[in-house]
């Protein structure tokens, strides 16, 4: 079968190293970066009650509430899939704050202003805990995305408990209005991890204890679990990060390692924007030039990229009015609204799919889940289940 996955995003690669784990030949056709930048790399389950309440227990939560959703999984079929999205991010490169067996429950993760939000998986490299613990709390004078002051008293008052604020000076290289990008990109440089190393050191000499040290999410790129380890030798204390503000560099490493990974495996990627799903495959708005494919999944955040949105239920909406769009409910009336006819199989995955609310309800990590095991399931049929599933035990 030759799959082509339209979107990079989180439920993009998971589309395409799936479907190539199954046995397709896979061609990922992308205009975009994807939203991956946009994430600190996190996964959530489901974080947030309808009535706005943290979530800590999100099995408790979907065996009580998932059918009411719309999502016919058993925990039975939750642990499969999650297995396997571990297994997948492991083959990647990408370690697992949360060890070798799923999380019972959500933890804690920080934001950059000193806040906590539930969260179910993330990688080693961000901070998470089951409960709030005493931490020591670093910026970067020229980032303004750690505002010092303000996070480390807003944690103390939410939890009691201690947070010393640190803040770093600037070193000889900096330039004006360094993202956090900017300086992960130094700080992958031989000088750039001296300096912090110094820096760190010089900065905590006075403070006892062995508390973690948060930094913000600069660590590297390419070799942030290095870093890690040298300046937790050299400190003596745990180190993890706090996400900052898009661009997210725990997001840019997830992808990079994953499109690495899947590129060593033969999954080919069309660089262009995809304006409709033909009988044929799917054909390029800028060239029109057609892709063949015998089956077609769209991982855009919204069809096509083009303000389209189709829900699990067969509803068609405008993404920016949220107006639903007239249509018969039939796959090949599709080309009305410009965006397809009958032909290959058609499927649509990722965290605008079925009504969900992920920025609401903290659930993108398991929608994502979700619609693309479903995908894979519709397409790939019983070898889903464990036969012809292709383990990788690749690195990065």
């Amino acid at each position: 079968m030759r799959v082509v996955v339209v979107g990079q995003g989180p439920a993009g690669l998971l589309t395409a190293d799936w479907a190539h784990r199954l046995g397709a030949e896979v061609f990922v056709a992308a205009a975009a970066d994807g939203s991956l930048a946009l994430w600190s790399g996190a996964w959530d389950f489901r974080s947030f009650a309808d009535s706005g309440e943290v979530v800590r227990d999100p099995w408790q939560w979907w065996d009580l509430h998932g059918r009411q959703r719309g999502v016919a999984w058993n925990r039975e079929d939750w642990v499969r899939w999650w297995t396997r999205w571990r297994d997948t991010w492991s083959a990647a490169g990408i370690p697992l704050a949360a060890g070798a067996e799923l999380p019972s429950h959500n933890r804690w993760t920080p934001t950059a202003v000193g806040r906590l939000r539930p969260v179910f998986v993330c990688p080693a490299w961000q901070w998470a805990a089951d409960e709030p613990e005493p931490v020591i709390w670093v910026g970067l004078e020229g980032l303004a995305d750690t505002p010092i002051a303000l996070a480390s008293a807003r944690y103390h008052a939410l939890t009691g408990m201690t947070a010393t604020g640190v803040c770093l000076p600037r070193p000889d290289a900096w330039v004006p209005h360094w993202s956090g990008l900017a300086w992960s990109v130094y700080v992958d440089s031989e000088p750039g991890r001296q300096w912090l190393t110094e820096a760190l050191t010089r900065a905590l000499r006075d403070h006892a204890g062995t508390s973690p040290v948060l930094m913000p999410q600069m660590l590297g790129q390419d070799g942030c679990e290095t870093l890690i380890g040298q300046l937790e030798a050299a400190l003596g204390r745990p180190v993890r990060e706090y996400a900052l503000l898009p661009p997210a560099v725990g997001g840019i490493r997830i992808r990079d390692r994953w499109k690495r990974a899947l590129k060593r495996r033969g999954v080919t990627w069309v660089s262009g924007t995809v304006g409709a799903v033909r009988k044929e495959g799917v054909q390029f708005r800028d060239t029109g030039e057609l892709l063949p494919a015998d089956a077609v999944v769209l991982a855009t955040g919204g069809i096509l990229g083009g303000g389209l949105w189709l829900s699990a239920a067969g509803e068609l909406f405008n993404t920016g009015t949220g107006e639903m769009v007239p249509w018969s409910g039939r796959m090949e009336d599709l080309a009305r609204a410009g965006i397809g006819t009958e032909g290959p199989a058609y499927r649509a995955v990722g965290r605008v799919v079925g009504g969900f609310d992920s920025d609401r309800d903290g659930d993108s990590g398991a929608v994502n889940l979700y619609t693309v095991a479903s995908a894979m399931e519709a397409l790939f049929g019983e070898r889903t289940a464990g036969e012809g599933w292709q383990h990788s035990e690749e690195g990065p």
